[in-house]
C-alpha cells in the first residue's frame, strides 16, 4: 500500500504517525508551500542535520512537487532519514513506533532554525538519463 512505501526501513510507524508525517509533507509541498529561498534554506539545514545527499534530493523533489519522478526508494530514503534524526533528537520516552506522531515538530524546527546562509549550499541540477552519443573512454580499460 501507499503508506508501506513511506514506512521507514525496519521501524514501522503507527497509522496516526504516518498520517501526520504525510500531511506535514503535503502542507510543505502543496500549492501554498515554501517559496524558493525558504525552501533552499530548509534543504541546506536538512543537509547539515542529515549529512545524506540522497535524502536531501528526495525532499527537494517533494517540495518541488515533482512527484511523478518520486520513486519508492526515494520515499523510503526520506522517511528513514527523518526517522533516524528524530530518534536521535527525541526524548527516549517516545516509543519508536510513535515517533512520526511528532514529525510536525521536526519540520517546524527544520524551518525555524535554518540560517540565512543555509541556502548557499543548495544547487540542484537534473542529470539526463539519455545515453551519450559516443562512449566516454576511461583510463586503464
Amino acid at each position: 500500500t501507499l503508506r508501506q512505501r513511506w514506512q521507514p526501513f525496519d521501524a514501522p510507524q503507527s497509522q496516526e504517525g504516518m498520517s501526520i508525517f504525510l500531511s506535514t509533507l503535503f502542507a510543505l509541498s502543496g500549492p501554498h508551500g515554501l517559496k524558493r529561498k525558504k525552501r533552499l534554506a530548509m534543504l541546506g539545514h536538512f543537509r547539515c542535520v542529515s549529512r545524506f545527499a540522497p535524502a536531501v534530493w528526495s525532499l527537494n523533489l517533494l517540495l518541488l512537487q515533482a512527484t511523478s519522478q518520486f520513486t519508492d526508494s526515494e520515499k523510503s530514503v526520506l522517511s528513514t532519514t527523518v526517522y533516524c534524526i528524530m530518534r536521535q533528537q527525541a526524548p527516549p520516552c517516545i516509543p519508536d513506533d510513535k515517533l512520526f506522531e511528532h514529525s510536525r515538530v521536526f519540520f517546524a524546527f527544520l524551518l525555524g532554525f535554518r540560517k540565512a546562509d543555509d541556502n548557499l549550499t543548495e544547487k540542484f541540477a537534473m542529470i539526463s538519463s539519455v545515453r551519450a552519443g559516443r562512449p566516454i573512454p576511461c583510463r586503464g580499460s
